[in-house]
C-alpha cells in the first residue's frame, strides 16, 4: 500500500508519502504537548514509531486505552488525549481522510487490488519501553527494518 523495499531502501509511492506527511503533521502538532516521535519507519504495508510522552500528569492517562485507571478514562471507546491511542488513532484517520481523497477523484489506484480495501487494521501494537537496552533494541529494529524486509513477519510480495 505505502510502497516497496528495493535493495534495503524503502521507495514510498503516493501513499507512503502521505504516511511520511502524516507522521512529521502529528510531530509539528503534539510537540507542545510533550510528544515526541523519535524514530519511525513507513514499511510497505505498516509504521513503527518510537513516541515519547513527557508532560506533568499522573502517568497513567499516557498508556494505550486498556492502561487507562478507571478515575482517568472518557466515556467508553474514546481514548484520553494525548494518550497513545488518541495519536495512533489521529494518524491513522488522517492517512486515511487523505488516501480516501486520493481515491474518490475517479482514478484506479495502482499500489492497491482493490480500491475499497482498508488502509490499516483496526488495532496496534504497542510496547512500554522500560530500558535504554530496550529502546536501543527498538531503534536499531525501526532502523534496519527495510534491509531486514524481507524476513519481516509483515512482508508480503
Amino acid at each position: 500500500m505505502f510502497g516497496y523495499v528495493k535493495d534495503g531502501i524503502m521507495h514510498c509511492n503516493d501513499y507512503g508519502k502521505i504516511a511520511n506527511e502524516e507522521i512529521e503533521n502529528t510531530i509539528k502538532l503534539r510537540k507542545k504537548n510533550g510528544v515526541r516521535i523519535n524514530k519511525y519507519v513507513v514499511m510497505p504495508n505498516h509504521v513503527h514509531l518510537i513516541i515519547e510522552i513527557t508532560r506533568e500528569s499522573d502517568e497513567s492517562d499516557v498508556g494505550t486505552r486498556r492502561a487507562v485507571s478507571a478515575d482517568k478514562h472518557n466515556a467508553f471507546s474514546k481514548s484520553v488525549p494525548q494518550s497513545i491511542s488518541a495519536i495512533v488513532g489521529a494518524y491513522k484517520s488522517a492517512v486515511t481522510r487523505r488516501i480516501n481523497l486520493m481515491r474518490g477523484h475517479g482514478t484506479p489506484c495502482p499500489y492497491e487490488k482493490s480500491a475499497k480495501s482498508p488502509i490499516w487494521q483496526s488495532r496496534f501494537y504497542d510496547h512500554i519501553i522500560r530500558t535504554q537496552k530496550d529502546y536501543d533494541q527498538i531503534w536499531e529494529y525501526i532502523d534496519t527494518n527495510p534491509i531486514k524486509w524481507e524476513i519481516d513477519k509483515y512482508y508480503t510480495e
